[in-house]
């Protein structure tokens, strides 16, 4: 039996659909999914917010337009047929419609073992989400099983808003894809939903968020203010003492290692070129630098140098996700000589990874950056392996495990303390790296993850972010955003 009927409107979709359709055909490789034209199909009648485009463009997260238009024959992959006619159809797991149809589903509903699903193009609530600042929006559809006789809206995912109302809605129709992924894998995990009426925004509303955006373009513009990291240290729950740093050095992702009692800090340093480029610092009791040197550089860029001991060796697991690898080095003669070991994964774009052992499987965190994004701080993803150095990492069932601005990125190594483990990320819901969330792990199997905020670190003044945290024997290490 074939895993999904795909119903669109003509051989021409819209990219997030394409993009969805693409993503289930890879994430289910041995299943068969066929595509129905059907002309019967409404439009969608999205509301596009083009009037703002022009605002929101310098605000914007992605790099394609989930809306434009592309060809049915672009998709090849050998389980996916392009079906003429209805009688050619065969009876599928759920029929997935790109909208909703001008007559009955009764044709349909012969084909379906599961049910219908819809994707829900009503926009209207991002308006006074955004402008009345509920926070979250949900990203739904409409779905009526096998055997019932009503439609449900359905959820398994919500997120922070971007600046904009176009912004936002096109990442809610990124979401989509992620969202039916994840509800084909597991079809329990997700929440009924009601929608109550419409509210109505006025345009005043509306011409005041839009002023205070533009006057934030402007600003920025105008604006001569240089922001860079700086290093600081607490001991033993005592006050912070700063790393001395020169003037107009950007230093961040701090992690300690203690080795033969010395003190080594490594961090992402930016050269002239404003790249990316690993150093480690040698340090003192009293935190004084006595060495440092680049250890990591070349033309691309480099941060988040997780350094980790393991079978007798130092490894470091950096962020260099231009290249498209997770790539692991080895310490050939610790501290400051690294040399490439091997790809942990390939064909992939992940930020920060952090790994804990537990349960006798390593388990790795991640941000991913998918094709459409220019970055990613919303979406964290798990894998799993019986081998951290050499094994075959596996996808997560919930993946992705948090969607949410607010606490997805990581922000240091995942800690165990007084037996409870904690994932340090940062939030970035309103600017990039504004503080420390500290998450309580409550659930980490292989088809479940759970976790729950159990404090926040804000920067004292007059640092204005705090994006890191580590520690190593009762020394913490911190990075701080300040205006120079």
């Amino acid at each position: 039996m074939n895993k999904i009927i795909w119903v669109v409107k003509s051989n021409k979709i819209e990219n997030y659909l394409f993009q969805s359709i693409i993503n289930i055909c890879e994430q289910f490789p041995n299943e068969i999914f066929e595509i129905f034209i059907d002309s019967n199909l409404k439009d969608s009648n999205i509301d596009y917010f083009k009037i703002f485009k022009r605002v929101d463009v310098h605000f914007k997260s992605f790099k394609d337009d989930p809306f434009s238009l592309k060809n049915l024959s672009q998709l090849n992959f050998p389980g996916l047929k392009i079906i003429d006619k209805t009688v050619d159809l065969s009876v599928s797991e759920w029929v997935i419609f790109e909208n909703e149809l001008n007559s009955d589903y009764s044709d349909y509903t012969k084909l379906s073992q599961k049910g219908l699903i819809i994707f829900n193009h009503d926009s209207n609530e991002i308006k006074p989400s955004i402008l009345n600042k509920n926070k979250k929006l949900t990203v739904d559809f409409k779905i009526k099983r096998s055997g019932k006789n009503v439609w449900k809206n359905i959820s398994n995912m919500s997120f922070i808003p971007e600046k904009g109302l176009l912004n936002s809605l096109e990442k809610k129709y990124w979401l989509l894809n992620l969202s039916l992924a994840k509800f084909l894998k597991n079809e329990n995990d997700f929440t009924e939903i009601f929608r109550g009426k419409s509210v109505k925004i006025s345009k005043f509303k509306i011409g005041t968020y839009y002023f205070n955006l533009i006057s934030s373009i402007l600003q920025r513009k105008i604006s001569k203010k240089e922001y860079n990291w700086k290093i600081g240290f607490k001991q033993n729950g005592g006050k912070t003492i700063m790393l001395k740093q020169p003037q107009g050095t950007f230093w961040a992702d701090p992690f300690l290692v203690k080795e033969n009692d010395e003190l080594y800090l490594f961090i992402e340093e930016l050269n002239l070129n404003k790249i990316g480029e690993i150093a480690c610092l040698k340090l003192d009791q009293n935190f004084e630098i006595v060495e440092k040197r680049t250890v990591l550089s070349d033309q691309s860029h480099f941060s988040f140098p997780n350094v980790f001991y393991k079978n007798g060796n130092y490894y470091m697991l950096p962020e260099n996700s231009e290249k498209d690898n997770l790539t692991l080095y080895k310490a050939t003669s610790f501290p400051f000589e690294w040399t490439f070991e091997r790809n942990l994964m390939e064909n992939i774009k992940l930020l920060d990874a952090v790994w804990i052992f537990h349960n006798n499987l390593y388990w790795l965190f991640a941000n991913k950056i998918n094709d459409h994004e220019f970055d990613n701080n919303d979406n964290l993803y798990l894998y799993y392996s019986d081998d951290l150095l050499n094994g075959e990492w596996k996808f997560h069932a919930q993946n992705p495990i948090i969607t949410d601005s607010g606490k997805a990125r990581n922000a240091g190594q995942i800690f165990v303390k007084n037996g409870k483990m904690f994932r340090p990320s940062q939030n970035c819901s309103e600017t990039y790296g504004a503080n420390l969330v500290m998450n309580e792990i409550l659930e980490l199997t292989t088809t479940n993850y759970s976790e729950t905020i159990s404090e926040e670190i804000f920067p004292p003044k007059p640092f204005v972010g705090l994006h890191t945290f580590n520690s190593v024997e009762g020394i913490e290490v911190y990075d701080f955003l300040k205006e120079e």
